[in-house]
Formats: C-alpha cells, structure tokens, sequence
C-alpha cells in the first residue's frame, strides 16, 4: 500500500500524544472554593427552613404561603444563575465568585 494518504492516517493514529498538565495545588484550591458556594447554598436553604415557623407565626402564615415562601426563594436562587454565569463569563469566573460570597 503506497496511498500517501493512507499512510498518514496511519501514522497519525499510531503515534502517541501526551499531555500533562501540572495543576499541583491550584486544583484543590478550585474544589474548596466550588464547595464553600454550595456549601452556602445549601446553608441558606437550611437557614430559611428552620426560620418558617417563626415566619408563620410573626406573619400568620398558612402552610401553602410557607410553601410559598421556600419554592420562592428558591425559585429566585435558580433563576439568579443565567445571568451569573454570564455576568462570570462576562467578568470574570473568579471575580464573580469572591463578590457573590
């Protein structure tokens, strides 16, 4: 077989590539600020959980308005991600995370 093209193809699948990309630390820098945003994620839902009985009894409250009040919040927090992460592509992923916190 002489198809120069051919051979290419061939080679071009035999040969090896090797990246290696040395992140040392920064890597569990990057997992501890991701967890630390879900973390306070998660902290606020709690938070807004343990305060809807005092909600209910300060605002007399039924419980369809406490179910209100939770889907809302979180409803908001979802909707709230679009537009962070383009204001985070926009500005900066790491600019945007240290003011949100």
């Amino acid at each position: 077989m002489n198809d120069p093209i051919m051979n290419d193809a061939v080679s071009a699948n035999t040969s090896k590539i090797t990246v290696t990309t040395d992140l040392g630390p920064r890597r569990w820098w990057a997992l501890g600020a991701v967890s630390l945003a879900v973390l306070a994620v998660g902290l606020d839902g709690t938070i807004l959980s343990v305060a809807l009985p005092t909600l209910a009894d300060s605002l007399h409250a039924s419980e369809a308005d406490l179910q209100w009040f939770s889907s809302a919040y979180f409803l908001v927090l979802a909707a709230a991600m679009l537009p962070a992460g383009l204001l985070g592509d926009r500005y900066g992923r790491k600019k945007l995370m240290l003011i949100a916190l």
